[in-house]
């Protein structure tokens, strides 16, 4: 079992700190004059944050560039539970005996997909829903600037409703 000094752990979750700062808290305009979403990152550091690198580094009785490894894949770790475990927390699950309110056409939602790099939480909004044999809408086509993909549901989590009727 590896492991970390404390430096090496403070700086890991440093890093998962500034990873989970990075999800806006607002939509983001297809301009692209609009400024970037706002982020609690952008609270807590004036700015977008979460990029640090020691000003010196104490190379004594150790290689730094097998210890920055290993803090990289420290948070390359908690990202992946990140995303597998808290991610899907954010669609609610009612019991089947409950109705639920079925995602529509302009709802912006949070595509949840594993391939994104991190610090990207793309938003995208619903241009078209697809409902199953029961009536409720277990496909969507959603749209990110030019690209255009078909997700189900349960990949994407609504950020804002349209509250249009």
């Amino acid at each position: 079992m590896q492991t970390f000094n404390d430096e090496e752990l403070l700086t890991a979750f440093t890093g998962a700190e500034a990873l989970i700062n990075s999800r806006p808290l607002t939509c983001q305009s297809t301009d692209p004059k609009d400024d970037t979403p706002i982020t609690p990152n952008h609270f807590l550091h004036g700015q977008l944050g979460g990029h640090f690198a020691p000003e010196t580094v104490d190379n004594t009785d150790f290689n730094p560039r097998k210890r920055w490894r290993r803090i990289q894949e420290l948070t390359r770790h908690f990202w992946k539970r990140w995303f597998r475990e808290w991610l899907p927390g954010l669609n609610k699950r009612d019991k089947w005996t409950k109705t639920r309110k079925d995602m529509k056409t302009d709802d912006i939602v949070l595509v949840m997909n594993p391939n994104v790099p991190r610090r990207h939480w793309p938003l995208d909004r619903i241009i078209e829903v697809f409902p199953g044999k029961d009536g409720h809408v277990h496909v969507a086509k959603v749209s990110l600037g030019q690209t255009v993909l078909i997700r189900p549901i349960t990949k994407l989590s609504v950020r804002r409703r349209n509250l249009r009727k």
